[in-house]
């Protein structure tokens, strides 16, 4: 493509390249009062025009939109940043306990930390820049939330603990603990035996076993 343009003094050009590299070269400069006055030309310049990176945060392997996952106290899970443009990548992220973080140097555009919160945590990614040579600042998008549950403190009175067979043993549950979701249960044996018993997780049901040895939990 071929511009005639005509400047007066020194006038700087503004053009906007298409993505990828465009090359400028001055091919002729001539003298618009004396068109037959040209002179020299030299030199040329590139232009490279790259896509703004991206960057999106998740757990769960979502890939797209709002994420969160349910774990128990004291597990871990993995936060994954999904990034795009060209490597190294520089990200800010941030979570609900007011905590920014910024990692640098990132090669691999699936970046994965490994986290262990101790309370219900989010995740939201503020920034991501690319390793261009203009340091491109992109779009930034996902939400990761992590539920993390109360593990449970069983805790069970036994009552009477010896008598004559056939012995009516009667459990007292004293537990403590998040104990409100739908698969929550409790599991009792009787002594020497391998299986297990699994019973509801009404909070305040008296357990009766009957059996002629101690019962254990």
């Amino acid at each position: 493509t071929y511009v005639e343009m005509i400047f007066q003094d020194d006038v700087i050009l503004n053009h906007s390249p298409s993505l990828g590299s465009t090359t400028y070269t001055l091919l002729s400069v001539t003298d618009s009062n004396i068109p037959t006055c040209i002179g020299n030309v030299s030199g040329s310049l590139t232009a490279v025009v790259n896509e703004l990176p991206t960057g999106y945060v998740s757990v769960g392997g979502v890939t797209s939109g709002n994420s969160s996952v349910e774990i128990c106290e004291g597990d871990s899970v993995d936060v994954t940043f999904t990034l795009t443009g060209l490597a190294p990548w520089s990200i800010d992220y941030e979570t609900n306990m007011g905590t920014v973080t910024t990692v640098d140097n990132i090669m691999d555009p699936t970046y994965v930390i490994n986290v262990k919160p101790f309370e219900n945590t989010r995740y939201v990614l503020s920034r991501v820049s690319d390793g261009s040579m203009a340091a491109c600042e992109g779009l930034v998008s996902g939400r990761a939330e992590i539920i993390v549950h109360e593990t449970p403190d069983a805790e069970f009175n036994a009552e009477p603990l010896a008598g004559c067979a056939p012995l009516d043993v009667n459990f007292d549950n004293y537990t403590t603990g998040n104990l409100s979701g739908p698969n929550t249960g409790y599991y009792f044996r009787e002594q020497g035996d391998p299986t297990y018993t699994l019973l509801s997780h009404d909070l305040f049901t008296s357990y009766i076993f009957e059996n002629n040895t101690n019962a254990t939990k």
